[in-house]
């Protein structure tokens, strides 16, 4: 296959990120899994990153900078006909200003985290204006949803759909039948106020006994006290701490109530382990969750969301997961179409 990608076989990739690793970010875990891949065509992969976690890679040199200053320094570096960029999230804006080529790959939530983070409503213009530079300057950019497409459009008509794979592994294949009037239920990540501020609402929701027969589990990372305190106030509601791996086994439905998403990638862990979704509609969720495979509220009826909990175990609905709508979330087919790209945008230099 090497032989396809003439332009870059002998090239090194430079990737400029500040997390680069499978125990940060999703975008952050998605980045370390395509390089898994590029480091078997390209003749080096570098990794500029302030921090440097969990990964696979067996050959990647990797150069850790503390200051966006150092950062452009060590870029300027590795910099050379020779080398191409590549970069995930804003703080790879210096690729800008480097002579070299670089593809850049968009995770974020912006322009929508402007109105829900302190980062946002400080900083937001700052950092969309870098976001476009970005996306105006790059060969090409890969959007991971469609729904993210027209924001990146509005810079550069050289954008990609390009899917993330599975970050978790497969553990529950078949469907059982849910046991009517019981239900196991599981929530993933960061707990603070955009994931869960609206999961509070919805167990409120759940009036005069409604929530009997439910359980909730909830992974995470403790960011805001505050919110978990007010969500383990609901008995029916267990914190169980934060995880590397996300099993699903054991569990009926997966429970996505965050105020902003790109693509969730538990949403379509859950899916390829046969577990069904109930999530609002945001980002590109729909993209994933359709037919049999969950519901998609309208965003924010907490008072909708709570009644499908309920109808769900009740038995007034059901669900039969269809693997099919997932099948082009792999990490190696979205690494050889960005290879693909790659190759195509350097045939013209």
């Amino acid at each position: 296959m090497k032989e396809q990608y003439s332009n870059i076989v002998e090239k090194t990739l430079l990737i400029v990120v500040e997390n680069f690793g499978l125990n940060f970010s999703g975008g952050s875990s998605a980045t370390a899994m395509s390089a898994e891949y590029f480091e078997r065509f390209f003749k080096e992969v570098v990794v500029i990153c302030a921090n440097e976690g969990r990964h696979n890679l067996s050959k990647a040199k990797f150069v850790s900078y503390t200051s966006s200053s150092e950062m452009m320094n060590l870029i300027k570096r590795h910099a050379d006909e020779k080398t191409i960029g590549f970069g995930d999230f804003h703080m790879a804006y210096p690729l800008v200003n480097c002579e070299m080529p670089y593809f850049f790959v968009y995770h974020d939530n912006w322009p929508e985290m402007k109105n829900f983070t302190l980062q946002g409503k400080e900083k937001g213009d700052e950092i969309i204006g870098k976001y476009g530079e970005i996306f105006a300057n790059a060969e090409e950019v890969f959007s991971v949803t469609e729904y993210k497409m027209s924001f990146i459009q509005e810079y550069s008509s050289k954008v990609s759909l390009v899917r993330n794979g599975l970050s978790q592994a497969i553990t529950k294949r078949s469907q059982k039948r849910l046991d009517k009037g019981k239900m196991n239920v599981l929530m993933a990540g960061n707990i603070d106020h955009r994931k869960y501020s609206k999961a509070i609402e919805v167990f409120q929701a759940l009036k005069d006994g409604a929530y009997k027969g439910i359980e909730i589990d909830i992974l995470g990372l403790v960011k805001e006290d505050a919110i978990k305190e007010k969500l383990m106030a609901f008995d029916f509601v267990n914190f169980k701490g934060f995880a590397d791996e996300v099993r699903f086994i054991g569990y009926d439905l997966y429970l996505n109530t965050s105020l902003i998403e790109n693509l969730s990638l538990s949403v379509v862990d859950a899916l390829a382990n046969k577990t069904p979704v109930v999530s609002f509609d945001v980002g590109g969720i729909k993209e994933v969750l359709k037919g049999c495979n969950g519901v998609v509220v309208e965003a924010f009826d907490v008072q909708l969301m709570a009644k499908k909990l309920v109808d769900i175990k009740n038995g007034e609905i059901s669900f039969q997961v269809q693997l099919d709508d997932i099948e082009e979330f792999d990490w190696e087919r979205g690494a050889i179409q960005m290879l693909d790209k790659m190759q195509e945008r350097l045939d013209y230099k």
